[in-house]
């Protein structure tokens, strides 16, 4: 009986992967800000700095402010969950903590939604509404097409 529920828990683990590296998959290539609302009021592009959220493989980065890892990602939730850190790309020294980032995110086609709470005290959004907390932003995104 023990062997079935180890083959059990080996298959399920296995399938979870795969669904996982499938879902990071559609993460990968550029990713062009749309919008951005805080509990402060909303950003468009033309008020931003050009900045391009990058995916690839687990790793993300964004402009020349932020590189990261993708720490945790949970398709199967719903919302779909992602938690990342991050350090400043100018931070060569590594010497500044990372940035805790978790979220939920919808990924659809060329459009993504991300809505994210930066910092340490565990506060994940959960749901797409205007963000109401400090350190919260909700993130509208757009592939980039490669030529």
């Amino acid at each position: 009986m023990s062997l079935m529920i180890a083959l059990g828990i080996a298959w399920l683990a296995a399938d979870i992967a795969d669904t996982v590296q499938a879902e990071l998959k559609k993460f990968e290539g550029e990713w062009r800000i749309e919008k951005i609302v805080t509990a402060d009021g909303e950003q468009t592009p033309d008020a931003m700095p050009e900045q391009l959220l990058t995916f690839v493989g687990k790793t993300w980065s964004f402009g020349n402010i932020l590189a990261g890892e993708i720490t945790s990602l949970d398709p199967r939730a719903m919302p779909s969950l992602i938690d990342m850190i991050g350090r400043p790309k100018n931070n060569a020294d590594n010497k500044q903590e990372p940035i805790l980032i978790e979220g939920i995110y919808r990924l659809d086609g060329d459009q993504l939604l991300l809505h994210v709470h930066v910092g340490s005290d565990r506060n994940r959004p959960t749901n797409f509404d205007k963000p109401t907390a400090a350190n919260t932003a909700l993130l509208t995104l757009k592939r980039v097409k490669s030529n």
